[in-house]
């Protein structure tokens, strides 16, 4: 059980705290002022090392100087910055910009570790953590956390009205597809509402529109997610305003600009009458029930309000992103979970876990007792005798590499010393080491056998067994929590003598599970695992240093996880699905037996 990295080791990391962030917003013409406005109001909230990222003047297909400051009389200038600067100026970047091609999001943000929000363009399978609030298509992948929760939400009404009284159309900061003009002509021509009834805002960026006279007409509202509550039914398109419009208890009809945004709303939920022309006989019918319509927004309508600036600043970030098994830089997200984010290595094909948030200190008395006894029905010290057992037959393997008798063997992660225990009745010179302390002083008092407490990545074997090197070193289920798996490997063979046996075991992506339901095999993987093994991995990544591979033993077969419930395979059927495990190696874990045959520089 293990070895770990220590809790203070694994958190070395940029603090958000009092760090200075980047954000960088859409200002490109067609895709709304609400990216604007979202890093407004989060450099507003991060406080005084935020900074907002415009870019300089000319650059085309983006809003003018004029455009912006027309906009956002409320921008402050101070926090405009026209470049984003060396490498290393930023502690974190914050891209809200829609869409962001791979070239671009390189460009932008360089190795600084990023955080998406509502990010589908390319970059979406690069970006460290994603934040969505608003749904995007399956086709996109999942993000690291998704909820409508993180919009700016509105105050709620206080009053509920049984008609549609007064209207509002918004169609936000600048209305491309002349969408405003289209829905105020619709709703008087076909005589839903009349001209009184009906409020248009008119956004900062908008062309030149004509609004029917009678019509009010509000420009330059400066925060209209508060006055949403003053309306009883908002005509708008897909995108923050009418998550805030539901928020704020006031039901929503959607008229889209393209099919794509159609798209989003039926994800979403949301009603919608069409797309750049709007349906008379859908307008019709749901306006004919009020209270339904209201009913099935208030379904939509975000829980509760949460703080995007909030989370930034609970957000660890490791020192790379890149593989730290063999040195690959660049690699695709394969999986994102809430906490943390998985890639698979284009150069040696491992697949590793970035963690974005603290955890505490696992390796402690209720590891090894409580939670043993809820996941396996016993504590560790009452499997004592079982896990014992399994040593040995890996010691057979060990012992057909390496024949000679006397050897020094360190067991590193041995927790309770289960394996030394029987090494050491196998005539082996057994030493073992391990952060628990606990676990170190009982192997000492229990069994008066050489055991250690300290990390791997500070031990000196010198100094705690007055030894320089051993013959064996094993690590059973212990390699896939080391986070720099290449420093840990590298000092394995320094540990090693030459033609030493390195032994250790560890999951398997290429079994069954990880086959079957790699999504799923990834999400259960514990959160201190930071590498998922395969043994085609091994195969690669050992040779580089300084190992050759003897065995390779494919274990933890699993006749039922091969999608049959549990009762509904029969004897025959399960004692053949077993024979096809072992035949094709499908077992969930593996075992690997490697002997030093180079040193690594």
């Amino acid at each position: 059980m293990a070895e770990r990295n220590s809790n203070q080791e694994l958190q070395r990391e940029h603090s958000l705290h009092r760090s200075r962030i980047l954000l960088i917003p859409s200002v490109r013409v067609g895709e709304g002022s609400g990216h604007l406005n979202r890093c407004i109001r989060i450099a507003e909230e991060l406080g005084e090392g935020a900074r907002i990222f415009l870019p300089e003047k000319g650059v085309p297909g983006i809003w003018g100087e004029e455009d912006i400051m027309r906009a956002y009389a409320f921008l402050p200038l101070d926090r405009v910055v026209r470049t984003t600067g060396s490498e290393g100026e930023w502690s974190l970047i914050v891209l809200d910009r829609k869409s962001t091609t791979l070239k671009e999001y390189r460009h932008l943000c360089g190795s600084t570790p990023t955080v998406g929000i509502d990010e589908g363009g390319e970059a979406r399978g690069y970006i460290p953590f994603l934040i969505d609030t608003l749904p995007l298509p399956t086709s996109k992948g999942r993000a690291n956390l998704f909820s409508s929760s993180f919009l700016d939400l509105p105050e709620k009404r206080k009053f509920t009205q049984d008609a549609f009284v007064k209207v509002l159309i918004t169609f936000g900061g600048e209305d491309q597809a002349g969408l405003t003009e289209v829905m105020c002509n619709f709703l008087l021509t076909k005589g839903f509402f009349r001209a009184d009834q009906i409020t248009v805002i008119r956004g900062p960026l908008f062309k030149d529109n004509s609004v029917p006279s009678g019509v009010t007409v509000l420009g330059d509202v400066i925060d209209l997610k508060q006055r949403l509550k003053e309306y009883d039914l908002v005509f708008t398109s897909f995108g923050l305003t009418p998550y805030e419009a539901v928020y704020a208890g006031v039901p929503v009809l959607l008229l889209n600009p393209s099919p794509y945004h159609e798209k989003l709303t039926r994800i979403a939920g949301f009603p919608s009458i069409g797309v750049k022309r709007p349906k008379s006989r859908v307008v019709r019918n749901l306006l004919s029930s009020p209270k339904k319509l209201k009913e099935r927004c208030e379904k939509i309508a975000p829980k509760e309000s949460a703080s995007i600036a909030s989370l930034l600043k609970q957000l660890r970030f490791p020192e790379t992103l890149g593989c730290l098994a063999c040195g690959e830089g660049a690699n695709p997200v394969i999986a994102r979970f809430e906490r943390r984010t998985f890639y698979k290595c284009k150069e040696c094909g491992i697949i590793y876990a970035k963690d974005f948030f603290e955890r505490g200190e696992r390796y402690n008395r209720s590891y090894f007792f409580k939670e043993y006894r809820e996941k396996y029905g016993k504590t560790y010290l009452e499997d004592f005798p079982q896990i014992k057992k399994l040593a040995s037959s890996r010691l057979e393997i060990i012992k057909k590499i390496k024949p000679q008798e006397g050897l020094s063997l360190l067991d590193v992660g041995c927790a309770y010393g289960p394996f030394m225990v029987k090494a050491a009745e196998a005539g082996y010179r057994s030493y073992g080491l391990d952060i628990y302390e606990e676990a170190v002083q009982y192997i000492r008092r229990r069994f008066g056998l050489a055991a250690y407490a300290t990390s791997f990545e500070s031990f000196d074997p010198q100094e705690s067994f007055s030894v320089s090197q051993f013959d064996i070193l094993v690590m059973w289920f212990v390699i896939e929590h080391f986070e720099k798996l290449n420093k840990t490997i590298h000092k394995v063979n320094t540990l090693l003598k030459s033609g030493g046996v390195f032994a250790f075991s560890t999951p398997n992506i290429e079994g069954i599970s990880g086959r079957t339901d790699m999504l799923r095999f990834l999400k259960y993987s514990p959160e201190d695992h930071c590498f998922v093994w395969s043994p085609s991995v091994a195969k690669i990544l050992l040779p580089r240093y300084g190992f050759k591979i003897h065995k390779i033993r494919v274990t933890g077969h699993h006749p039922e996880r091969f999608g049959f419930k549990r009762g509904e395979a029969g004897k025959f059927v399960q004692k053949s699905l077993l024979l096809i495990s072992k035949a094709f190696a499908l077992g969930d874990t593996f075992e690997v037996y490697a002997v030093k045959e180079g040193e690594v520089g």
